[in-house]
């Protein structure tokens, strides 16, 4: 009765590291997700929340004269490459200001993905493009090359990623090109190419009634290990016997 309790245990085990492989969404993105539903009430393409950021538009380029420079968000700050991530899909107005800080134009707001390109997005990826990535649900629209340094907003200059791929490709150092086949190409900040992790391998049904269902064929029973022996006493004098004459005593 242990034996099946500990085996049925230790299966629950390996199917919940299973599901946990193959979830199709992060539990925190899916929090956020709830969040900024409620923010967008019933206008569902617009953004969720809105802040100002102020950061020179150089900085916000790959090749920014200053990697050092901060945007400031009111009394907070973000690195350069946080604020590249924010821009990468997300409504953004552009300001204009003066050496004082003084707003010299506003410009109108745009969608940087836009819903259409959005749903065309999910159509034609499903996923979050990193390999191996398995999320399919709250996904961020990603420029290949980035609006800022000049990149298309179209469907053949984006992919699909989830936050945690997002953050790796703008602010972990990895990299995207796209291939011969149109599709992104992941790479570390090394440069090494990052290749898909081969899927987990099913555990082998353990537990005595596999046991007991391979050994089957043997007939193994409780006689299969008995001896000849018919319980007569031992006669441990002869045995002795025996044992001094091997010895040559």
């Amino acid at each position: 009765m242990h034996d099946n309790q500990s085996d049925a245990r230790k299966g629950s085990v390996l199917t919940q590291r299973a599901d946990a492989a193959k979830r199709a969404f992060s539990r925190a993105d899916a929090l956020v997700s709830v969040a900024q539903r409620y923010l967008r009430g019933d206008l569902l393409n617009r953004s969720p929340v809105e802040i100002v950021l102020t950061i020179p538009e150089v900085s916000l380029r790959t090749e920014g004269v200053d990697p050092l420079e901060v945007g400031e968000m009111g009394d907070s700050f973000l690195s350069g490459q946080t604020a590249r991530r924010l821009a990468c899909d997300a409504g953004v107005v552009k300001v204009v200001e003066n050496d004082q800080g003084v707003p010299l134009s506003v410009g109108r707001k745009r969608r940087t993905i836009a819903g259409s390109l959005k749903r065309a997005l999910h159509k034609r990826d499903g996923m979050c493009t990193f390999p191996s990535c398995t999320n399919r649900l709250f996904l961020e629209g990603h420029h290949v090359k980035h609006w800022v340094d000049g990149g298309d907003t179209s469907l053949m200059n984006s992919t699909l990623l989830c936050s945690t791929h997002h953050r790796y490709v703008h602010e972990y150092g990895y990299t995207i090109e796209l291939g011969p086949d149109q599709r992104p190409r992941f790479h570390d900040p090394h440069g090494r190419l990052v290749a898909p992790v081969p899927a987990r391998t099913s555990p082998p049904e353990l537990g005595w009634p596999t046991i007991r269902a391979v050994n089957e064929p043997l007939a193994i029973d409780a006689n299969t290990i008995a001896g000849p022996w018919d319980g007569t006493p031992v006669d441990y004098g002869r045995i002795a016997g025996h044992l001094a004459i091997a010895d040559g005593l």
